[in-house]
């Protein structure tokens, strides 16, 4: 009887969570998760240095500190999503060019 009311109320709580989920804000909801990724990679990583293997939670407390937002403070590398100089020049000139032919005549 026990088993049957925690499965009841896991249930339950299962179902609030999917409510709350799928009216939330995607972006905000993104940060959150990966907030919280990096919370649980950081408390794995402790875990695993408590027990004494040195090797294994190095990379994974760097990653979850990656996931909270605290890298390592090494800047993007090109074609990563930052835009290069000539490429923002050629933006600009595209966007004058339309606003100039879009002038009413």
């Amino acid at each position: 009887m026990v088993y049957l009311l925690a499965g009841c109320a896991v249930l339950l709580l299962l179902l609030l969570a999917g409510r709350l989920i799928t009216g939330a804000n995607p972006q905000k909801l993104a940060a959150v998760i990966r907030k919280m990724a990096g919370v649980a990679a950081l408390a794995a990583a402790g875990f695993l240095i408590v027990r004494g293997a040195l090797p294994l939670p190095i990379p994974l407390a760097v990653f979850g500190l990656a996931l909270r937002g605290r890298g390592s403070g090494v800047r993007p590398r090109a074609g990563s999503g930052t835009e290069s100089p000539a490429a923002a020049r050629r933006d600009q000139r595209r966007r004058v060019w339309r606003r100039t032919s879009e002038a009413p005549r």
